[in-house]
């Protein structure tokens, strides 16, 4: 197996390990996994980075015939040093190391690559192939990490075939409908049916997926609905759309304003009156942290279960400081 030492900035190397740690490429004590997840990162996208990085060469080259230069082997070189300026200041510094050892199938693949980067040395190409990914938001870089996942899963999703999923815990089938991310671009999710309701899957949490072959279609109202979940909150699956009426004091509609995190979408306001249409479980789950700055008006179910959530609270800590 290959060795490498990358050498890189420490705002790009402490993004690398939070990645493994979201991501969850971890070993069995919790620490990063980096060689898992450097195999990872090269196999499922090495290819990609090679269209990207000639696609920056053949730009340069054509911006060099414009002024009479035609030197294919200064424009590569050219266009990533270049390339490398968007990383780099004066005060950049390569004061992080990252070692690992890629596997004997990658280490082929990276000493077979027909590519204007295979002078560089592997370090170079591994630092430049880094920076590249961290451009990406989070959502697609998990969606980088997992491609072995998901490319089955959209072949599954454009010929309409019904998937078996390993998960950590269980094995499920669905109907798949699309893969899509949260509104804050944070995570990235499978959207489909199972046993006939719409189910949303956190991608990491898929170890297996297998197409069946089978084909299948969605009514008008399945798909529908499964529509309305992808533009409202796809991480929010919902059968029956929650609509509710809620009133928000001054510190409420501050609060509404400046937590983006989960927040639902508001249809109509009237005074301090909000309207919402969207999940019961995203309503739930974003207003529960409000306490008096909001009051549910409708519907009574939605009062009712963060009504209890706080009783909860209370009754927990009664008891935790009575034994005291």
């Amino acid at each position: 197996m290959l060795k490498i030492k990358v050498n890189f900035d420490k705002k790009s190397y402490q993004t690398l390990i939070s990645d493994m740690k979201l991501f969850k490429i971890t070993k069995a004590d919790g620490s990063p996994n980096k060689n898992k997840f450097m195999n990872l990162l090269f196999q499922n996208y090495y290819s990609d980075y090679i269209k990207e990085t000639e696609s920056i060469i053949s730009n340069t080259m054509k911006l060099m015939k414009k002024y009479n230069m035609d030197n294919p082997g200064f424009a590569s070189e050219l266009a990533m040093e270049l390339y490398d300026y968007k990383h780099q200041s004066i005060n950049t510094y390569y004061n992080e190391s990252l070692t690992f050892y890629l596997s004997e199938e990658n280490e082929f693949i990276f000493n077979t690559l027909n590519s204007s980067l295979a002078h560089l040395g592997a370090s170079a190409y591994f630092r430049k192939l880094i920076y590249r990914y961290l451009e990406y938001p989070q959502y697609k870089r998990e969606e980088i990490i997992y491609k072995h996942i998901l490319d089955p899963i959209y072949k599954a999703i454009e010929n309409r075939e019904i998937i078996k999923l390993k998960l950590e815990k269980t094995e499920m089938v669905i109907k798949p409908f699309k893969i899509g991310t949260s509104k804050e671009e944070i995570y990235s999710y499978l959207l489909g049916l199972s046993s006939g309701s719409p189910i949303s899957i956190h991608i990491l949490k898929i170890k297996v997926a297998v197409g069946m072959k089978n084909t299948f279609s969605f009514t008008p109202e399945e798909e529908k609905n499964l529509n309305d979940v992808y533009r409202l909150g796809i991480q929010f699956p919902f059968k029956n759309i929650c609509k509710a009426e809620i009133e928000l004091n001054d510190a409420g509609i501050k609060l509404y304003e400046s937590k983006y995190l989960n927040r639902p979408d508001v249809v109509k306001i009237e005074g301090n009156h909000y309207f919402f249409e969207c999940s019961f479980d995203q309503l739930h789950l974003y207003f529960l942290s409000f306490g008096s700055k909001a009051r549910i008006i409708s519907p009574e179910y939605l009062g009712k279960a963060i009504y209890k959530n706080y009783k909860g609270y209370i009754d927990k800590f009664e008891e935790n400081h009575s034994l005291n």
